[in-house]
């Protein structure tokens, strides 16, 4: 009986010790500049009027900015590890239910701003090292200065979703053309 006593403790020393003890390191910190934040205009409270092309008009919300800090590596044992920031905005409607994520990473080696449409289901991507598509585009009457137009990521379905956002620094998402050709534009 005593031996099984001993026997116990004897096992569980061997399972720690070959376990292991090696503190992790960070080796890197990659945090987003005033300059990459910028690129996101929307602010936490904000509304913002959107116009669909049959005249309805949509309440866009801003309902979370958040900067979250996420870690790459370590897995191994005394690997070191990077930390990077993240920040996604989230934009959303009401009437119709619909709302957009936006985000930028730190991590990612290209300056890429993301926009993705109810989840995921339509993703858009935005360079931001390469010079806007129109220096200056007219959208409703209203004249953009530095206009990136954004192309759907991947074309997988027949539902109607958007198709291409133009998007600038100053405004943020400026038009919307979905697949059906109908649109819904920032109102001024």
């Amino acid at each position: 009986m005593m031996k099984r006593f001993l026997f116990l403790p004897a096992i569980i020393i061997l399972l720690f010790s070959s376990c292991c003890n090696k503190q992790q390191v960070e080796i890197d910190r990659m945090l987003l500049s005033e300059s990459d934040k910028a690129w996101i205009p929307y602010q936490k409270g904000e509304t913002y009027l959107f116009e669909y092309s049959n005249g309805t008009e949509l309440n866009f919300h801003v309902d979370q900015r958040e900067i979250n800090q996420a870690i790459m590596g370590g897995e191994d044992c005394g690997e070191g590890y990077i930390t990077y920031e993240k920040m996604n905005v989230l934009i959303s409607s009401q009437t119709p239910s619909m709302f957009f994520t936006l985000s930028i990473d730190a991590s990612v080696p290209e300056p890429l701003l993301g926009i993705s449409f109810n989840s995921n289901q339509t993703y858009f991507i935005l360079n931001r090292d390469l010079p806007p598509d129109y220096t200056s585009i007219d959208i409703n009457g209203h004249t953009y200065q530095n206009v990136y137009m954004l192309e759907k990521y991947e074309n997988s379905s027949n539902i109607i979703e958007p198709e291409i956002i133009f998007y600038n620094k100053t405004e943020g998402i400026i038009q919307i053309k979905l697949t059906d050709n109908e649109t819904i534009t920032l109102k001024n």
